[in-house]
C-alpha cells in the first residue's frame, strides 16, 4: 500500500472507539532510507530526533505528576511506545509527549516508538487528539480548544468531527459551548477547579457577570452540579417568570427532568418545560446563544419535520 498523500482522507468514522493501536494500522511507514520500517514494529529512535507535536491539545503538564512517571518508568521501563511521524531530518510526536519528556528527564538517548506517515496536519492533530481523549489527559477547555481549532482552521464541520471522534454532534456542540465561558471560570475548568457538569451549567446563565457571580458561589460554597443547577432555574425564573406566577417555581418531577435531559440531548442546547398550574399546558424553551446555533436548531427542526 502506498502512503496517504496530504490530500488523501483517512478512514474516520468512530476512531476514538477503535482505539490508537487500531488507527496506527491505517497509517503506513515510509519507503526511504531515513525510516524504512514496518509501522506495527517498535522502532528505537534518539531522543534529540524527536521535537514535540506543533499539534498537540494538551497544554498543561504537572511537574509531579511527570516526576511520578519517571520514577515508574525508571522502575518498571516504558510500558507503551511513544508514537512519532517522520519530517524532513527529524521526528514528530503524534502521541506520547509525557512519556518522552519522561525519559528525557532520565537522561535517555534512545526511546522505543510506533513510526507512522501522516502528511496531513488534520490527521496529525486528529490523532493526538484520540490519544489524549482516550487517556482522559485533556482538561474540557484544551478538549474544546482543539475541536475548535479543527473546525476553523480545517474546516471540518461539528457533525463530521463527531463522527471521528465517535461522538454524537451534541456533545461536540456543548464542548464548543465552554468557551463562551468568562476568561476566569474557563482558567477554574483548565485546572478541574470546578467539573465540566458546573460549567455547562453556568452556560444558562444569560449574564456573563451572573456566571461569574455564580462560578463564586460554586468555589465558596462547595456547590455540586444538582445544587449549581437549581440556582441557574433560580436566576432563569426571576429572569423570565411572569406577574402573578403563571408558571410554576416548584421543583419539577423526575419525568419532567428527564424529558428535558432527551431533548438537550438531541438538540444539544439547555432545553426547559414549563407547566402551567394545571400541568395539562406549558411551554417549551430551547436556548440559543448566536445566530448560527438558531440556524444549527432550526435544521435539526426541520430534520424531524417539526
Amino acid at each position: 500500500m502506498n502512503a496517504p498523500d496530504s490530500g488523501s482522507k483517512q478512514p474516520n468514522k468512530k476512531r476514538l472507539g477503535q482505539g490508537l493501536a487500531a488507527i496506527i494500522q491505517s497509517y503506513q511507514s515510509p519507503e526511504d532510507d531515513f525510516e524504512n520500517r514496518a509501522n506495527n514494529s517498535i522502532n528505537n529512535i534518539a531522543i534529540d530526533q524527536i521535537v514535540p507535536n506543533p499539534f498537540q491539545p494538551r497544554q498543561d503538564f504537572d511537574p509531579e505528576a511527570l516526576a511520578e512517571l519517571a520514577a515508574s518508568i525508571a522502575a518498571k521501563g516504558l510500558v507503551q511506545p511513544i508514537t512519532v511521524r517522520p519530517v524532513d531530518d527529524h521526528y514528530e510526536l503524534i502521541a506520547g509527549e509525557r512519556r518522552w519528556r519522561a525519559v528525557k528527564s532520565l537522561g535517555w538517548t534512545e526511546v522505543p516508538a510506533y513510526l507512522l506517515v501522516v502528511n496531513s496536519d488534520v490527521d496529525m492533530m486528529e490523532l493526538a487528539l484520540i490519544e489524549n481523549l482516550q487517556r482522559e489527559n485533556l482538561n474540557p477547555i484544551e478538549e474544546a480548544e482543539a475541536y475548535s481549532l479543527l473546525i476553523e482552521k480545517y474546516d471540518i464541520t461539528q457533525e463530521k468531527l463527531g463522527e471521528s471522534l465517535g461522538k454524537n454532534r451534541s456533545t461536540v456542540t456543548n464542548t464548543l459551548r465552554l468557551l463562551k465561558l468568562p476568561d476566569e471560570i474557563k482558567r477554574s475548568l483548565r485546572i478541574l477547579q470546578i467539573s465540566a457538569g458546573h460549567a455547562r451549567s453556568l452556560l444558562g446563565v444569560e449574564s456573563s457577570q451572573q456566571q461569574t457571580n455564580l462560578w463564586r458561589r460554586i468555589i465558596k460554597e462547595g456547590l455540586n452540579v444538582r445544587e449549581t443547577e437549581a440556582m441557574v432555574r433560580k436566576i432563569a425564573q426571576k429572569g423570565t417568570g411572569k406577574a402573578g406566577g403563571t408558571f410554576r417555581a416548584s421543583t419539577k418531577s423526575v419525568y419532567v427532568r428527564n424529558l428535558e435531559e432527551r431533548l438537550m440531548t438531541v438538540f444539544g442546547t439547555r432545553v426547559q418545560l414549563k407547566q402551567t398550574s394545571g400541568k395539562s399546558k406549558g411551554r417549551i424553551e430551547i436556548d440559543y446563544y448566536s445566530a448560527e446555533d438558531l440556524e444549527r436548531l432550526i435544521e435539526i427542526i426541520d430534520r424531524f419535520g417539526i
